[in-house]
């Protein structure tokens, strides 16, 4: 049972202090200086095709222009090991082994092929394109989602917030 003033939305979600209300006094800064967008990717079957990440960069002109274009943009690649004849059973199973960053050599050069198609998207964009101002931040050796997020955040990020997308 809610009370009246629960009822109405009072007491749900976020309330503004006084001081929230308050003007500001200085500008806001740029938003190119506050957001960071970190993207995380490891060896996937449609490797070496850059499809995939086109398409996702393409939602963020969805934000507007600077949200886009200037938000600098880290791409974090995973690094992955070779699968060789005495692999476990349970990497065995190729998608599972995938998920694990354990390739064959195909999918290895897929990989090292889609890494590099990417760098290129990212040197070569223009200033309207979705992918300035990325980079491409390879791993050496295979890290699994939460270490690449943390090497991102302690070594590639300078803003107080970020996007992740994984």
């Amino acid at each position: 049972s809610y009370t009246e003033d629960e009822a109405d939305g009072a007491k749900f979600g976020y309330v503004p202090s006084q001081e929230d209300l308050l003007p500001r006094r200085d500008p806001m800064p740029p938003l190119e200086d506050l957001l960071t967008f970190i993207i995380t990717t490891s060896p996937i079957r449609s490797n070496p095709s850059t499809e995939l990440f086109e398409r996702v960069f393409q939602t963020f002109l969805h934000g507007g222009s600077d949200f886009a274009l200037k938000c600098r943009k880290v791409i974090v690649c995973d690094g992955c090991r070779q699968k060789d004849e005495s692999v476990s059973k349970r990497h065995a199973n190729t998608k599972q082994a995938m998920r694990n960053g354990i390739v064959n050599s195909e999918q290895f050069e897929n990989y090292e092929k889609f890494k590099e198609a990417l760098r290129k998207l990212c040197t070569s964009a223009l200033s309207d394109s979705p992918f300035f101002n990325s980079v491409v931040e390879e791993l050496d050796s295979r890290q699994g989602y939460g270490f690449a997020l943390r090497h991102a955040l302690r070594h590639c990020v300078k803003t107080p917030f970020v996007i992740v997308i994984q």
